[in-house]
């Protein structure tokens, strides 16, 4: 038994949304990357411009990056080039986490995009279902027949259960197309509303932290409605391997 299309775009939805919470996750992975190095370059600025003092362990906790006890006795600048070209290797590594957060917002606009484009396949299957079900044929008459006593007529048939209907479906994927289009609109005005900055005072740590902790929120998605919809497809399936059994 084939399934229906309307089956087919909710099993597709539900596929698009595991595949955003997995590049989501990976994006908060490459947050903390990023947070990471910002404190080791911040570290690595501390250590390079308290080099010249007497006491350097003063002004800089991390002092297991470079030993200084093996260039006490070098010139500074002999002292600074090493520091200097870390401090250059942590920066290219920073904008290299800049540019796949970037990318990261284009994949997540893929998979909208592609939501979307279920949509409009699922509003094509709503009107004429709504058609048919303003004129319906009117049954032939037919002879009655002797009524034979089934004792599961007083159950609940299971596949009226665990049927989901075509207005349904799209009730679900226009729920779902707008939690995502609107928690995208919101991870963007995070990047690109003036909020993401990355700053000398801190290194932009404190700002790049608050930026990481709404990022992760996800305030626009409700994981109840994925929930109701993988669970629904579950039972579904499940129903139809069991009438196929019969």
């Amino acid at each position: 038994m084939s399934t229906p299309n309307h089956i087919t775009h909710l099993v597709r939805i539900d596929h698009l949304c595991k595949d955003w919470c997995s590049k989501h996750s990976r994006s908060c992975a490459y947050f903390s990357s990023l947070l990471n190095i910002l404190t080791q370059r911040k570290d690595t600025s501390n250590f390079l411009f308290s080099s010249n003092n007497d006491n350097p362990s003063k002004n800089f906790s991390c002092t297991n990056l470079i030993p200084f006890s093996s260039h006490k006795n070098l010139p500074f600048a002999l002292q600074s080039q090493p520091l200097t070209l870390l401090i250059y290797k942590q920066s290219h590594e920073i904008e290299e986490i800049l540019t796949t957060i970037h990318s990261i917002l284009d994949e997540f606009e893929e998979i909208i995009n592609l939501m979307k484009g279920i949509l409009n396949q699922s509003n094509k299957l709503v009107n004429p279902s709504q058609k048919s079900k303003q004129s319906p044929k009117k049954p032939k008459s037919t002879p009655p027949k002797k009524q034979i006593i089934n004792l599961f007529d007083n159950f609940e048939n299971p596949g009226d259960i665990a049927d989901i209907p075509i207005i349904t479906s799209n009730y679900y994927i226009v729920r779902i197309v707008e939690m995502y289009e609107k928690e995208l609109c919101y991870k963007k005005n995070l990047i690109f509303g003036g909020c993401f900055k990355i700053d000398h005072n801190d290194e932009g740590i404190n700002n790049v932290k608050l930026i990481s902790e709404r990022w992760a929120v996800q305030p626009y998605l409700l994981f109840e409605v994925e929930e109701e919809i993988f669970d629904r497809i579950k039972i579904w399936k499940r129903v139809k391997e069991f009438e196929a059994l019969k």
